[in-house]
């Protein structure tokens, strides 16, 4: 009785564990869609300084200045906002290997967007079963790079801000 009960418990607990935008792609909701020269614009603006610093860096090493930029933005019923950013370069030097640079902001409804995570490329999934915090999604990350087995990385919301919440795998 007891082996049967320890064979159910790892058989409901252990898919729940383990499940990744990779094994379970109705639970976790891409964040993608179209990019609009309103949401280019908004991130363009939260990213001015970045752009900046990034274009003198570029153009000190003698390499192609130009910066791509595209951004999407979730809306929620209550308006809160989530934005992403992806800046791409025709050259490693900045970003590494991916050649862009991602960038997660959040707004409170009637709020200023907030910096939550920037990094390398990365593609961003929302868990559309966790229940979250203040109405807030998990946030799964996963960093692009070739040829690697990356983790995914879980962000949660803490009241004011995301923080990392773990691994997936």
């Amino acid at each position: 009785m007891i082996r049967l009960a320890a064979a159910a418990f790892l058989a409901l607990a252990l898919p729940a564990l383990a499940q990744t935008p990779e094994t379970a792609p109705d639970r976790f909701v891409p964040f993608a869609g179209p990019t609009t020269p309103e949401n280019e614009a908004e991130a363009r603006r939260l990213l001015a300084e970045g752009l900046a610093h990034n274009e003198a860096l570029l153009k000190e090493m003698g390499a192609p200045t130009d910066q791509h930029v595209e951004a999407m933005v979730a809306v929620w019923p209550d308006g809160r906002r989530m934005l992403l950013a992806t800046i791409h370069h025709n050259t490693a030097a900045v970003y590494g290997q991916s050649g862009a640079g991602a960038f997660l902001f959040a707004a409170a409804p009637g709020g200023e967007w907030e910096p939550q995570y920037s990094g390398p490329s990365f593609n961003v999934w929302l868990d559309a079963q966790a229940p979250g915090r203040d109405g807030w999604p998990d946030v799964i990350l996963q960093h692009i790079q070739g040829g690697f087995d990356i983790p995914y990385a879980r962000w949660s919301w803490a009241g004011d801000r995301y923080d990392f919440a773990g691994e997936l795998r």
